[in-house]
């Protein structure tokens, strides 16, 4: 995988349009979701406070968890309208990981300047799960367009209703 910083813009990761994304690792949003989990991970043990706040650590590890899953799950779908539901299942995961974060500062157990680089991780994942799932709903859409002009084309002629003569 290649090394993302938070100073890159993404860019060297896009996608061509006609490029077919075998795995989901190849997705940019997938590896910023990665990158934001380890990032998290790294501060969580760094921290000796972590020790005696293994509940709100676990709620931080399992909302992290379960942005990577969803992306994963939805990527193996193979439908882009079920892939892009559960993009926003892990858009609304990701949004909890964020509050936690937050929290761990209000708690005092973090501070904003620990939290900073997860933070940046965290917006760029966001940004790039929103357009992700907007790219799938636009195929979703164009996948139902399609059918919709197959169906068509399938069809047998209406009858007229008149009879053969016999």
């Amino acid at each position: 995988m290649q090394q993302i910083t938070p100073a890159d813009d993404g860019t060297g990761l896009a996608l061509s349009r006609r490029m077919i994304i075998r795995k989901v690792e190849e997705l940019t949003a997938y590896q910023f979701v990665l990158e934001l989990k380890l990032e998290v991970y790294r501060l969580l043990a760094s921290k000796p406070e972590m020790r005696r706040e293994f509940k709100y650590a676990g709620q931080v590890r399992d909302a992290l968890g379960d942005v990577e899953a969803d992306v994963a799950e939805g990527f193996a779908r193979k439908n882009p309208g079920e892939f892009a539901n559960f993009v926003r299942f892990a858009l609304a995961s990701l949004a909890e990981v964020r509050t936690r974060l937050k929290d761990g500062v209000a708690r005092g157990c973090l501070t904003d300047a620990d939290v900073a680089i997860s933070l940046v991780w965290d917006e760029r994942a966001r940004i790039a799960l929103e357009n992700l799932r907007d790219s799938q709903l636009r195929m979703a859409e164009k996948w139902k367009r399609e059918r919709r002009g197959r169906n068509r084309t399938r069809r047998a002629p209406r009858s007229t209703g008149a009879r053969p003569d016999s």
